[in-house]
């Protein structure tokens, strides 16, 4: 990990901990004194002088080492028994501590199961380790209650209250002795000790407001006679009536005036924070300090001396002059100011971004400051000195299209933002897969991915067709073909071969015969909680074809792959047979279809229940994920409203279709990819797959009375009869011939229609509908011409457009190839549906329909008799059944004209659930 010439290394980042090692790690380095300091937060232990040398764990901030030897940045200590390395840079070398010699040391065995050993000789310093009871420990001095110790290189303090010493030092001279004092008793019962020792042998006990005569003090302990021996008592519950004479002091300084900023600040009998507690000072409450001793304030309380922690007090006047410093810039939005250089220490203030600072001296974690008339720290990466960039860190470029920054290394830390391309992050740190940031004035993550350069190829395929391989040989199995024009992405190339995705595996292509450009491309793998960068398109698809939940691929912000989902045109396309490759259908810009799988260039899709493939260039994937809008189903009071979405305009358009399948409840949103299957069951719309051979029972008077009532002012009125006439002469429902160019025609009140008497926008291509469409002389001439049309063209078996002789959908019907507009048929069977509502649904289920597949042999009668055999699947109407001895047989409307009946067995039709 590479750390930019930063001090502290980052806590969130995972690194190896000292913990996880026996406690013995470091005790060859007591072998002589530390002679160096660590200024990291974790510094590596590496196996050799190198950022690429092996991390064998680390060292915590302010640990001790012992530094055998230097060199090139490199210092050599012992780590488990064997030679490692640290960075010199992270490293404060120290002047060895002069110990007395082991030979003059006290040796003593600990009496307690878990002894604590501390940072310092206090009972709320850190607590570096335990000691187990009966170790053995070399005590090299001691401060009062407090045993200092040698412990993984470094000194520390335990208490000796729990430790048993086998021998004793050598007696010093003592001097004379003085004059003793006289003290009172302020416990109710003090314990008598046989030595200065909270662990020695009780001797008895002195009631409060005895007097005792005190021979010497040594440390916190009186030494006393006591039943004619000496013995001691804790000079803590003493009360002396007489002092010693004073020693000369220093003419007092005035003192200084200074603020409790803690709630409750305690006030303690000396400067310990194991002292007693005299009482407590108020948050705001000013007080008088006499003088300092180090951390502590020596004020009057109660009319005795007292000591306060000065981490807790804020002066208002010093005597001191301010001292030197220059200027420094916040970079942070907000910057806090600590009291001491600790993240754990009261914050005394925040800085705004863009303030200046005076800095007094600065180091590579923390800057010393002068604010307010006080000495205060912060973070040195926070600041910007002159004329140098922010400490610590470097600029880079953002090269996707936006990456997401987290509050942890990890793809499942909670978001703090994005970040978008080609803008510039301030980098504190980095590794192989992360780097921190300042994001906001904190420290953030962001994948290392965001800012490395993007490449790729694109190729154009320039050839008619060109054969995709198993291997980038012409002896390669051909696996496929991707046609003239259209684009694949090149992962690497061989030998004059390139390497492309395809069909979910890698496959070849020859570059002769591509165009190639080189372009960049940043992927991702998204799921409902995270967003994670791939260093290529080959580890996208490595990556999320192991993807076990929900979820997509994007390309430079686009989705290229998803799990589940659908798909939308963005021009009219074309949707491909599976087999054959050959299209089945056409479909307009802004169609949504059920998404299957992308493979390669082509994206599997489901129609009306029936598979085909599109290319990836005519639509755009919609991952479930994003939940996006798309037409949907509803049912309100018995019938059903189609919801189709108009992307354009980002609205519904609600058409009732009519009666609503029983299956379905009110206020549910069902799904409209498959029109035949709403809900989960058949769902066939009766006047949209009724064979348009099977004759409508209204005369040419209730034709105009519907349109009259529907539309009072369609030029339509008194055109009744043409439809009649035009239906019988070409064996058509009347009523599905008038539905159409009431669609078409928006009742007769298109300029097309109004001009051209043209009620079916015949040959009115989408490229310029009103000079492409046919002219007629008269309505009756042009409802005639192209009810001819339609019945040579789209309702005889083996017609070009034949593809089943009724309205249909994308996969079966006459809306397969009559209009790129999904809903057309919808349209149409929904105006069927008005005229027969309002003569009391008198066409309504008048017969049973049925499905047929493709391949199915229809007789012209029951001696067998062949008449045709279906070239694709359609649905037919059944008039009524034959026993035979060969079966059952269906007797069906015939869509040629060359016969009113046809017959097939009951095996080849499966009856259909119309609505």
């Amino acid at each position: 990990m590479n750390y930019l010439h930063k001090a502290t290394v980052l806590g969130t980042i995972a690194v190896l901990n000292l913990s996880l090692f026996a406690p013995n790690a470091f005790a060859e380095q007591e072998q002589s004194s530390p002679n160096g300091t660590v200024e990291a937060s974790n510094l590596y232990i590496r196996s050799e002088p190198s950022t690429k040398g092996k991390i064998l764990g680390s060292l915590k901030k302010g640990q001790a080492v012992v530094i055998t030897k230097q060199q090139n940045g490199w210092g050599t200590i012992l780590f488990n028994g064997k030679e490692a390395y640290i960075s010199m840079e992270y490293i404060k070398l120290i002047a060895p501590k002069e110990h007395p010699s082991t030979a003059s040391r006290e040796t003593a065995t600990v009496t307690t199961d878990k002894l604590n050993v501390r940072a310092s000789a206090s009972t709320s310093a850190k607590v570096l380790g335990k000691l187990n009871k009966g170790q053995t420990v070399s005590v090299i001095s001691k401060q009062g209650a407090w045993a200092k110790i040698s412990f993984n290189g470094t000194d520390a303090f335990v208490s000796t209250e729990f430790l048993r010493f086998a021998t004793k030092p050598a007696p010093t001279p003592t001097p004379a002795p003085s004059a003793p004092e006289s003290a009172t008793v302020t416990a109710d019962k003090l314990n008598v000790r046989a030595s200065a020792s909270a662990s020695a042998k009780v001797l008895g006990k002195l009631n409060k407001g005895q007097t005792v005569s005190v021979i010497s003090k040594q440390g916190a302990w009186a030494k006393i006679s006591f039943n004619g021996t000496d013995a001691f008592v804790s000079t803590e519950f003493l009360r002396f009536a007489t002092k010693p004479a004073p020693t000369p002091t220093p003419a007092p300084s005035a003192p200084e005036s200074a603020t409790v900023t803690a709630d409750k600040l305690n006030v303690r009998a000396s400067a310990s924070t194991s002292a007693k507690v005299l009482g407590k000072l108020n948050k705001g409450q000013t007080v008088s300090v006499i003088s300092k001793q180090g951390a502590w304030a020596k004020i009057s309380f109660n009319g005795t001396d007292a000591f306060v922690s000065t981490e807790f007090l804020r002066f208002a006047t010093s005597d001191a002059p301010s001292p030197k410093t220059e200027p420094a810039t916040v970079i942070a939005t907000l910057l806090d100011v600590y009291a001491t250089a600790s993240s754990q220490a009261e914050i005394l203030d925040k800085i705004k971004k863009g303030s200046t600072v005076a800095v007094i001296s600065q180091e590579k974690t923390w800057t010393k400051i002068w604010l307010n008339g006080r000495e205060a720290f912060v973070f040195t990466k926070y600041l910007q000195f002159k004329d140098t960039p922010a400490t610590g860190t470097v600029k880079k470029q953002i090269t996707v299209p936006q990456t997401t920054v987290y509050d942890q290394a990890t793809y499942t830390g909670k978001s703090l933002g994005v970040v978008k391309q080609n803008s510039e992050v301030q980098v504190v740190s980095e590794d192989k897969d992360w780097l921190t940031i300042l994001f906001n004035g904190k420290e953030a993550f962001i994948p290392a991915l965001s800012v490395q350069p993007l490449q790729e190829e694109e190729t154009s395929v320039t050839t008619a067709t060109l054969n995709v391989r198993s291997t980038p040989s012409t002896n390669g199995a051909i696996v496929g073909k991707i046609n003239q024009g259209q684009s694949v992405t090149i992962v690497s190339k061989e030998n004059g071969w390139g390497k492309i995705a395809f069909n979910g595996t890698y496959a070849y292509i020859s570059l002769g015969y591509v165009k190639t450009e080189k372009s960049t491309a940043s992927y991702s793998i998204v799921t409902g909680s995270y967003s994670m960068l791939q260093a290529n398109q080959q580890e996208a698809i490595k990556t999320f074809a192991s993807l076990k939940v929900d979820g997509y691929v994007t390309r430079n912000g686009k989705v290229i792959d998803m799990k589940q989902g659908f798909v939308r045109t963005n021009k009219v396309a074309n949707i491909y047979d599976l087999e054959t490759h050959k299209q089945v259908t056409y479909v307009a810009p802004n169609t949504d279809l059920k998404f299957i799988k992308v493979d390669g260039s082509r994206i599997h899709v489901s129609f009306d229940g029936k598979h085909g493939y599109v290319f990836a260039q005519d639509v755009e994937l919609h991952p479930n994920l994003l939940k996006m809008k798309t037409s949907f189903y509803t049912v309100k009071a018995g019938n059903i409203f189609y919801n189709s979405y108009q992307a354009a305009t980002d609205s519904y358009y609600v058409l009732n279709e009519g009666y609503a399948p029983t299956h379905l409840k009110d206020g549910v949103q069902y799904t409209a990819f498959d029109r035949t299957l709403i809900g989960g069951k058949d769902s066939y719309q009766y006047f949209a797959y009724l064979p348009l051979r099977v004759p409508s029972s209204y005369t040419a008077a209730e034709l105009d009375a519907f349109i009259r009532a529907s539309r009072p002012d369609s030029p339509l009125i008194g055109t009744g009869i043409y439809f009649i006439e035009a239906a019988n002469k070409y064996n058509m429902n009347a009523a599905y011939l008038l539905s159409h160019a009431i669609v078409e025609s928006a009742w007769g009140t298109s300029r097309i229609a109004r001009e051209k008497n043209n009620l079916f926008g015949f040959k009115a291509v989408d490229s310029n509908p009103y000079e492409g469409a046919a002219s007629f002389a008269t309505l009756q001439e042009g409802i005639d011409y192209c009810a001819g049309y339609i019945h040579r063209n789209y309702l005889t078996p083996d017609a070009k457009f034949y593809n089943g002789a009724f309205l249909g959908d994308k996969a079966r019907g006459m809306n397969v190839l009559y209009a790129s507009d999904s809903n057309w048929s919808r349209n149409i069977s929904s105006v069927m549906h008005r005229l027969d509502k309002m003569y009391s649904n008198r066409n309504y289920k008048t017969y049973q329909l049925g499905k047929v597949s493709a391949g199915v042999t229809m007789l012209e009668n029951l001696a067998g008799k062949r008449a045709s055999v279906t070239s694709k699947e359609i649905t037919v109407a059944i008039k009524g059944t034959v026993q035979t001895s060969q079966g059952l047989y269906y007797e069906v409307f015939s869509d040629s004209t060359t016969y009113n009946s046809l017959f097939i067995h009951e095996s080849n039709l499966t009856k259909i659930n119309t609505y």
